[in-house]
């Protein structure tokens, strides 16, 4: 019998009579609560998401500020496409109700 390991796509394989270590090990010189040094995930932050949901939540705050100011939904959806996020209409309207919602449900009683 083999032992279970990690290939590297993160599914596990039977390991054919030879033992198998159990993984990348992290760095813990610097301590239990030091933060370990991540620059591809700290690039993450920065970069500019695949999905029209994931820019409107990072656009959110924004959003809200035009609307409580008295702004349509029609002419923040224009200034979101002259921005760089090219999303229609009837999408926005959804995806902001969506957002709206997700507020709602998440504020407190």
């Amino acid at each position: 019998m083999g032992i279970l390991r990690q290939d590297p796509m993160g599914r596990a394989v039977l390991a054919q009579g030879r033992k198998v270590g159990s993984g990348p090990v992290l760095d813990r010189s610097r301590g239990p609560s030091a933060t370990p040094h991540l620059p591809n995930l700290r690039r993450l932050r920065e970069a500019k998401p695949d999905r029209y949901m994931a820019l409107l939540r990072r656009a959110w705050p924004d959003i809200r500020a035009a609307l409580d100011s008295g702004h349509t939904l029609k002419h923040i959806c224009g200034r979101l496409n002259a921005d760089g996020i090219s999303i229609a209409y009837p999408t926005f309207r959804t995806a902001v109700g969506r957002l709206r919602r997700e507020r709602r449900s998440a504020a407190p009683p």
